[in-house]
């Protein structure tokens, strides 16, 4: 419950309640912003489950004051099971052409990953990558070289024992990265100053193996970490037959 007097989501200045407004969204362009409850009404659903939505990054939203806001296309988006659109502010290719590289010295060709956006088709190559260079853990996170004047974000894997950086680029790409790591393990979005952890399961049509991903999630100086640890799923499942029972106990199993 709010304080008495405060005025609800939804309510404008002088308590009247306030239509959907015109903002200017990413390229200049003027999108049409909703408030939470218009953007409920739109996706015929509770304000609960709703903020479920929310916290999961399913449904992108911005916060004026402490009322929040949302592009009519975004709410329209997750009606169609699109993704959240992602206004990155620094170019991600290189980063994409750096992965691709990667795999091909690993001997990948050809690999598409899923997701329509950027970001996700990145984490996408990132996740393959893993599993081509046999990692056990994948770190990504900030790095300031010495001095602290240069500050970049840095992807290393970890073979063998050995931590391996695989690529550096631009810091300002991290939280929206991180971001689609957070979606994709099940965790809150919006929460960026407590750890977090989660868990991706996914499948590799392309090798046929499914990765079991334990995720752990850190708030730092910089911008937030992320530590993956790769196991196999398909290695792990164990029948009753190579288990070793006696086949007298296998029975009463």
């Amino acid at each position: 419950m709010g304080k008495k007097g405060q005025k609800g989501v939804g309510q404008a200045a002088g308590g009247k309640r306030a239509g959907a407004a015109p903002a200017a969204g990413a390229g200049g362009q003027v999108e049409q912003l909703l408030e939470m409850d218009q953007a409920i009404a739109l996706l015929k659903t509770t304000r609960p489950t709703f903020y479920r939505w929310l916290r999961a990054g399913k449904i992108k939203g911005m916060k004026l004051g402490r009322q929040w806001r949302f592009y009519r296309e975004d709410v329209e988006r997750f009606l169609k099971g699109q993704e959240p659109r992602v206004d990155l502010p620094a170019d991600l290719s290189p980063l994409i052409k750096t992965l691709r590289e990667r795999l091909e010295q690993a001997g990948v060709k050809g690999f598409t990953p899923a997701g329509d956006t950027e970001v996700a088709q990145a984490v996408g190559l990132m996740i393959r990558l893993g599993m081509a260079m046999r990692t056990s853990d994948i770190h990504l996170g900030p790095y300031v070289r010495s001095g602290g004047q240069e500050r970049m974000a840095v992807l290393s894997y970890r073979v063998d024992g050995v931590l391996n950086r695989v690529a550096e680029f631009d810091i300002r790409l991290l939280a929206a990265i991180i971001a689609q790591w957070k979606t994709m393990a099940a965790c809150n979005v919006q929460e960026k100053l407590r750890p977090q952890d989660g868990r991706i399961l996914i499948s590799l049509g392309d090798v046929q193996k499914e990765l079991d991903l334990r995720v752990s999630f850190l708030p730092a100086v910089y911008g937030e970490s992320v530590t993956a640890r790769v196991l196999d799923a398909s290695a792990v499942r164990l029948d009753l037959d190579r288990i070793g029972y006696a086949p007298r106990m296998r029975e009463k199993l």
